[in-house]
């Protein structure tokens, strides 16, 4: 329930340098604070405006740092300031509410050819609460049989499993094909079209709730932010 702008902004290049970045970033941010209010956590970056929990970092020296691969930027700054159609993030009503969020356990394996059960069970031990799958294409992953054992029982133990594509862009269908059934049928949810950053940010929130493991799975299928595109 943000009730005003709250822009994250930076450089490449550092701002005591003559060629900084970082001068006209935080000029930009702070004129569209102040007259293209949007009420979220967004990130302004190289003349766009992104929303916060749709980016993630995509160079690493260049002035185009960040990009939102699955939403358009929130507005453009040229020589005017263009405001996109991009539709807008859930709001909740009533006043905000800061929620604490604590640290939890959680592991992110990257699923790569000849990937052995060993290795997911090592990230599945206890304390782990949560595994980030990131998965090839729409969500598939191997048919190994003591693959999928490693991620049923953890998912009967309560350890909340997404699958996310190592795609830059779309999102995961578990449907979409025999191997990305298996995973569902696994108790693996999917992670739609949210980057690895939402998604540990989601995981951290919503164990930090001290909610039930079930109403944790449906949440990370909800688009609670605007950090996912629903199924129309």
């Amino acid at each position: 329930n943000l009730g005003k702008p709250v822009i994250v902004t930076g450089s490449q290049i550092p701002l005591a340098e003559l060629r900084s970045d970082g001068q006209i970033n935080l000029l930009n941010a702070l004129y569209v604070a102040a007259n293209y209010p949007i009420n979220e956590v967004t990130l302004f970056f190289n003349n766009r405006l992104y929303r916060g929990n749709r980016t993630t970092k995509a160079h690493a020296d260049g002035f185009d740092a960040f990009a939102s691969p699955n939403l358009p930027p929130l507005l453009e700054a040229g020589i005017h300031i263009r405001r996109l159609n991009t539709p807008p993030a859930p709001h909740g009503e009533g006043e905000l509410i800061v929620h604490p969020i604590t640290p939890q356990p959680i592991g992110v394996v990257t699923i790569y050819p000849g990937i052995s059960a060993d290795v997911v069970r090592n990230f599945l031990r206890q304390p782990v609460k949560a595994l980030i799958l990131r998965s090839y294409g729409v969500g598939n992953a191997p048919q190994n049989k003591a693959f999928l054992q490693e991620l049923q029982e953890a998912s009967d133990r309560g350890i909340v499993v997404v699958n996310l594509t190592q795609c830059m862009s779309g999102k995961v269908n578990m449907g979409g094909y025999a191997t990305g059934n298996a995973l569902a049928h696994a108790g693996v949810i999917g992670g739609a079209d949210m980057t690895v950053e939402a998604t540990l940010t989601k995981l951290h929130y919503l164990l930090s709730q001290e909610l039930d493991t079930e109403t944790i799975r449906k949440a990370m299928s909800q688009n609670l932010r605007g950090e996912l595109t629903p199924d129309d």
